[in-house]
């Protein structure tokens, strides 16, 4: 009965023989998938990073604008509220 050896076994024809050299090619080919994909995983996050940014500036905007508009309507009013209670206080009495 033959028993398997969990030892490579160098064979004539080369550095390591070819059976060293097809295990050197998975474990280079495994290595090269597992960098992909992490590069294209930080590559998404940047991506996605880049979008919330973007969104939060836009956002940030908005809320500038509408914050000036209700400011500029504030002031208003009370422009208006003074200047009718300026008016009330002018009046003649005919008394």
């Amino acid at each position: 009965m033959i028993t398997p050896s969990l030892e490579l076994e160098p064979i004539p024809g080369g550095i390591g023989g070819p059976r060293n050299g097809v295990l050197a090619m998975k474990s280079l080919i495994t290595i090269l998938i597992a960098s992909l994909l992490g590069v294209s995983a930080v590559a998404m996050a940047e991506d996605g990073g880049d979008r919330v940014v973007a969104q939060m500036d836009a956002a940030r905007q908005e809320a500038m604008h509408h914050y000036a508009q209700v400011e500029q309507t504030h002031a208003h009013a009370q422009s208006v509220a003074s200047s009718q209670d300026q008016a009330a206080h002018r009046v003649e009495r005919t008394n």
